[in-house]
């Protein structure tokens, strides 16, 4: 007779939030919330249900971390757990965790879907070798981006070259051409591409990429669209949720903090990505005195951060009287817990400015959607890189440049939900204490208006001293949108406009 194999109970992260806003008096959702966000401060995971009814319908868990007392709750615990919770406390809502991602883009690359390759013995190779354009030196650690076909959407992602500049990976048996192999360095270049790549019929094709040296005096389309903010922001407080910023030199970091729960608190600094980094130097180019509060919100090197550890880091923004969150990450689901935290900042007079996304014009992403954040597309300034850098490729067609402005193909659209546009496309900015670098996104985008409402505000004594309310946040708004001007791309592209 058979031996019976005891099924396995598969557990997820469940975000635990109240279903209503500011719950007046105690009821038993609120004290098991309590409860539950009590156990995490002590860090005292395993929650165990003593009470005789609940404990037959919950039992055990794992409680990970909180956003406040009676705000969300992280925990760990089956899907069938999950549903019993939400059935048994009405006025709470369980919901699978939310990750987000932040909103630099990467050509075509999270469209595409890897083919099946060989894992041994394959019969085609390719080999890529990144080198500089002047000396001819090879170039380690840059990411590469193949697309084998840019109509069926087959690439192959998340390749990097090696000490020696180079970069070898198995192509399917069937492939005879590459469209086109894409180079993106972190730092010290600037992007290139080599198109239309036959393929040899056995063996290893191989390609050499040459990058062209980045120029840090060179005028990007931040410095042809508009650099300048009305102030230097002085005064300002601009909290920057994101991978971290190492402090390049200049940069006027007034306190940091990382929200991860599984990092010490003081580790603020760049995960290493660069990206956190990249939009704080965005800001400083814009307002260099205005004061930056820096928060982690992705652990190591993880590619997503978790929607409490963003709702954290927004709590904390507002609870330290920042004026502007700066959010250049986002998703296509609605993460409640930051809902909640982005309408509280609005509240108490804080404004919320996020990315719109990167997926070439499709909707826009949360927490951008919500209708309390303004959200910001991007755009650039033709002729704005150097031969042979392959930014072209996000020169929108549809709509056409206008007056040397374009609009940036990967820019995510709707005119019901954005606010603002600004140049996102070649940015040049800071990646490390020591380094700078280019890149493109949304992400890019976002710490423009960001640093662009700081100038308006440092410049406005009344708004700065006003009670910390939403009709401060609304007043805020105004004075943003009374200073926007129109490319004429039209609203679904640009919403109001930019920021002059």
């Amino acid at each position: 007779m058979a031996t019976r194999r005891r099924a396995t109970k598969t557990t997820d992260r469940y975000v635990v939030i109240p279903n209503n806003f500011n719950l007046t008096g105690e009821t038993e959702s609120t004290q098991f919330l309590k409860s539950l966000n009590a156990r995490a401060a002590k860090r005292r995971p395993l929650y165990k249900m003593t009470r005789r009814a609940v404990a037959s319908v919950v039992g055990e868990f794992k409680v990970i971390d909180s956003v406040d007392l009676s705000e969300a709750a992280l925990v760990q615990m089956t899907p069938d757990q999950a549903h019993k919770l939400a059935r048994h406390y009405p006025s709470l809502r369980v919901a699978k965790e939310v990750r987000l991602r932040p909103l630099r883009t990467l050509p075509l690359a999270a469209g595409l879907h890897q083919p099946r390759l060989p894992k041994t013995n394959p019969i085609k190779t390719l080999t890529v070798t990144v080198k500089s354009s002047e000396t001819g030196k090879p170039i380690p650690n840059v990411e590469l981006v193949i697309i084998l076909n840019a109509r069926t959407g087959k690439g192959i992602t998340d390749k990097w070259t090696d000490d020696h500049g180079k970069m070898t990976t198995p192509l399917p048996n069937a492939l005879r051409a590459i469209n086109s192999i894409i180079a993106v360095p972190k730092a010290g270049y600037w992007p290139a591409e080599v198109t239309a790549v036959v393929v040899d019929a056995a063996g290893d094709t191989q390609v050499s990429v040459e990058i062209v040296p980045l120029d840090p005096k060179h005028t990007d389309g931040l410095d042809i669209i508009g650099p300048r903010a009305k102030t230097r922001g002085a005064g300002v407080r601009i909290a920057i949720i994101d991978t971290g910023s190492d402090q390049f030199d200049g940069l006027n970091v007034a306190a940091g903090k990382n929200t991860t729960g599984v990092e010490a608190v003081d580790k603020w600094q760049d995960t290493g990505v660069g990206h956190g980094t990249h939009v704080a130097g965005i800001i400083h180019r814009i307002v260099p005195e205005a004061e930056l509060y820096i928060y982690r919100v992705f652990a190591g090197r993880d590619e997503t951060a978790g929607e409490v550890a963003i709702s954290k880091a927004i709590r904390d923004a507002v609870d330290n009287n920042c004026d502007l969150v700066n959010l250049s990450l986002g998703q296509a689901t609605e993460a409640l817990s930051i809902s909640r935290e982005t309408r509280r900042a609005r509240q108490l007079g804080t404004v919320c400015v996020a990315a719109a996304g990167n997926d070439y014009m499709g909707p826009v992403l949360y927490p951008a959607r919500s209708s309390h954040m303004l959200a910001i597309s991007a755009c650039g300034a033709e002729k704005s890189w150097p031969e042979g850098s392959s930014t072209h490729r996000y020169v929108a067609k549809s709509p056409k440049p206008i007056k040397g402005v374009f609009f940036g193909t990967f820019s995510n659209i709707g005119g019901e939900h954005l606010d603002f546009i600004a140049p996102g496309v070649g940015t040049i900015s800071w990646v490390s204490k020591t380094e700078k670098g280019v890149m493109d996104g949304t992400s890019m985008a976002c710490p423009v208006i960001t640093a662009k409402i700081a100038g308006l505000l440092a410049a406005n004594k009344t708004l700065m001293e006003a009670d910390r309310d939403q009709q401060r946040s609304d007043d805020i708004i105004k004075l943003a949108f009374a200073n926007a001007k129109a490319f004429g791309f039209g609203a679904d592209f640009e919403g109001s406009g930019f920021i002059t």
